[in-house]
């Protein structure tokens, strides 16, 4: 079909029917694919990125699909990559099973350009929560490590959902906050900016981190400084209300031994006289 009407594959719709008919005829499915790998066009990469990768993903007992992500991997276009991103994210949000998304975002990171980074931190805003498993721990010390090579990072919703790591992950919480703190410090002192409305869960991070237990409380402390060498919004205003509760404290009035009565003491004087 895409063959006798070429200037369907080049198409949002011929996408998303492909997305759909690959669970009854994958080996057309295939052939599409096979021939969108060879074109340029960015959509059409994008697309191919997309499709064979939710197939690799999805359908894991088809052995052509593997060949075409590993291509994507090695030697593809990014916008190939983009696609792939964006279709491991979404399966990850999706289903249970992690393993496989979680080896195609691990190879993604590393060489991921601007685009390609967007799409893998949108994560944060397809799941709900944050699990101690070892595919979330190792998506996340590899976002953790990349953070400052990228110019920036748009998803806010991931620090809310650290705080279902803690106390489980509590040193990688504090490199990921660390890390964002440096790359927001900019905004995250400007009210004026979406940034900002995430200062006082970094807040309530680093108060957490530090009422954790030793192995985390300086930790915690310096996070609660980089937080306000930056002005970030609440922190002054949390250590305030943490002074204030030392200051304003009533100070505990020291015992007085009792006073004698001065006419007993003469009595007493002249008895023994």
């Amino acid at each position: 079909m895409f063959k006798k009407y070429p200037g369907l594959a080049a198409t949002r719709e011929a996408a998303i029917f492909l997305a759909y008919v690959h669970w009854t005829a994958p080996d057309f499915v295939g052939e599409v694919l096979n021939d969108w790998k060879g074109r340029s066009a960015p959509l059409i990469q994008q697309a191919f990125g997309e499709l064979a990768t939710l197939i690799w993903l999805t359908q894991p007992s088809l052995n052509w699909p593997n060949a075409l992500v590993e291509e994507i991997m090695a030697q593809s276009t990014p916008y190939a990559r983009i696609g792939a991103a964006y279709a491991a994210v979404n399966v990850w949000a999706q289903t249970d099973d992690k393993e496989r998304a979680s080896k195609i975002l691990e190879r993604i990171i590393p060489m991921a350009d601007s685009h390609a980074w967007s799409a893998v931190v949108d994560i944060f805003r397809l799941v709900d929560y944050i699990a101690p498993e070892p595919e979330w721990i190792r998506l996340l010390e590899a976002i953790a490590g990349q953070i400052p090579q990228q110019s920036s990072f748009e998803s806010t919703f991931i620090v809310d959902l650290l705080q279902t790591l803690l106390p489980h992950e509590a040193m990688l919480v504090t490199s990921i906050a660390k890390a964002l703190i440096a790359k927001w410090r900019e905004e995250l002192g400007d009210m004026g900016t979406r940034i900002s409305i995430v200062a006082p869960e970094l807040v309530d991070i680093a108060i957490t981190l530090h009422r954790l237990g030793p192995e985390t409380r300086v930790v915690g402390i310096e996070l609660f400084e980089d937080l306000l060498e930056v002005n970030a919004y609440t922190a002054s205003e949390t250590l305030e209300q943490i002074d204030n509760r030392f200051r304003n404290a009533p100070l505990a009035a020291r015992r007085r031994l009792p006073r004698r009565r001065r006419g007993a003491t003469k009595r007493a004087r002249r008895g023994a006289t």
